[in-house]
């Protein structure tokens, strides 16, 4: 007899509530895994705390959903020797499941609904709701198909099947929402043209026919404390992706890249998730910074070299300035014929600079008062702002050209310094600068 979720009296002694539903899942077939809970504050319970990046959704267990199981003594272990609030699926093949992740904040229902004007609608099935304001469409894998990548279709809208894991009812979200089941049913069977979407090479957006070979420059060794290890596993991602490179394709060279240059590898979970992440990029022919914009870094390089650094607030300072510039190197582009601006938020900046958010909203505060760095674009949802470094007009061609050597052309002066406040007023404006400069 089959029991809807929620009877948690069904197994007498239990007190774990999610274990409950977990266990009464497992009498499906459901192939299932624990997952970090979060509190009260939306603060994941893992280590890291209220810095997780991805709090209430990664697995405790050492691998992932690839230690998903439908065993119920199995779950039983995994859940006492390492707990979790949260619960999660592995989709794909081998648990016989697909899931339409559908996210409204990012356009999913408009996608959805032109999609299914286009190719039919999908049949009555399970559906839940996410914690996120999303919903969940879960659906049998067909039998027919020997693979189903997981694959985004559309702005909003992605195809979860082999090599993915999913976040079930009853887990609690870091908006302090649970999911939950809207449509308790039988799973029906995935649409042809779900899986044909997902299957479909992607075609570069350029105009080239094929992917190709990425420029980035790869280190002999990818150390844990030296360089980060996810930091440039995520920036090789996305020069593949941007020289054309799809999903499954990134996932393959960087899980090569892991085994064979990071010391000690990482996980296949952060592996995943770093090329899942790379590939919500659209493709392209990796467009190359211009001669421009490489010439206005180097000229205020070598202007920044010569300037005081006096004193902690000026050393936070100078780091976010300089992660600016490495970030412009990347992708910068010229903004008003002689300055250049950069696309990145400040969580993204903080860590490049190896600083906390407030010490990095203080130092965009301070950089702004001296008239080195403005603000272009605020961000909005998924998408960062815009900042721009300021060129200086001393010994500045027009169109810009940084002079052969700056040491012999200028003397260095020292930079204004920022506005300050007295009284009562310091820490209102205090406040108001770090409101600025927040994404």
């Amino acid at each position: 007899m089959r029991r809807p979720l929620g009877s948690i009296d069904w197994f007498p002694g239990a007190e774990h509530q999610t274990l409950h539903e977990v266990l009464l899942m497992a009498e499906e077939g459901w192939q299932l895994y624990p997952i970090y809970g979060v509190d009260a504050d939306g603060v994941c319970a893992c280590p890291k705390g209220a810095t997780c990046p991805n709090p209430g959704k990664h697995p405790t267990t050492p691998h992932g959903f690839n230690d998903a199981s439908s065993d119920p003594e199995r779950i039983a272990e995994m859940f006492a020797r390492w707990p979790g609030d949260n619960v999660g699926h592995k989709t794909g093949r081998a648990s016989g499941t697909i899931i339409i992740d559908v996210d409204p904040r990012n356009g999913g229902m408009e996608t959805l609904g032109r999609l299914q004007a286009e190719h039919g609608y999908l049949p009555p099935t399970r559906l839940h709701a996410t914690g996120g304001g999303g919903f969940h469409y879960a659906l049998r894998y067909p039998e027919s198909v020997k693979e189903v990548p997981s694959r985004t279709i559309g702005p909003g809208v992605e195809v979860m099947a082999d090599g993915k894991g999913v976040v079930l009812p009853p887990s609690k979200h870091a908006s302090g929402r649970r999911y939950e089941v809207l449509i308790d049913a039988p799973l029906a069977p995935l649409p042809s043209w779900v899986a044909e979407l997902a299957r479909e090479l992607r075609v570069l957006a350029g105009g080239a026919e094929q992917p190709t070979e990425s420029r980035f420059k790869l280190p002999e060794h990818i150390y844990e404390t030296a360089s980060p290890r996810n930091r440039t596993l995520f920036d090789y991602g996305c020069s593949l992706r941007a020289h054309g490179w799809d999903h499954a394709a990134i996932l393959a060279e960087l899980q090569r890249v892991n085994a064979e240059r990071c010391l000690p590898p990482m996980s296949d979970y952060e592996v995943r998730k770093i090329a899942r992440s790379a590939a919500r990029y659209q493709p392209g022919n990796a467009l190359t910074v211009s001669p421009e914009v490489l010439a206005a870094v180097a000229y205020m390089e070598e202007r920044a070299k010569h300037q005081a650094k006096k004193g902690l607030a000026a050393h936070s300072r100078w780091a976010v300035y300089r992660a600016l510039l490495d970030s412009a190197k990347r992708h910068g582009r010229m903004h008003r014929g002689r300055d250049v601006v950069v696309r990145i938020s400040v969580r993204r900046l903080g860590l490049d600079a190896g600083l906390g958010k407030t010490a990095t909203q203080d130092a965009l505060a301070e950089l702004d008062a001296t008239g080195l760095v403005y603000r272009v674009s605020r961000g909005h949802g998924p998408v960062p702002g815009s900042l721009a470094l300021r060129v200086p007009d001393t010994d500045v061609l027009d169109p810009f050209e940084p002079p052969p050597s700056p040491l012999l052309l200028y003397r260095p002066r020292p930079l204004p310094r920022p506005c300050t406040v007295s009284g009562t007023d310091r820490g209102a404006s205090a406040n108001q600068q770090r409101r600025f400069w927040r994404r």
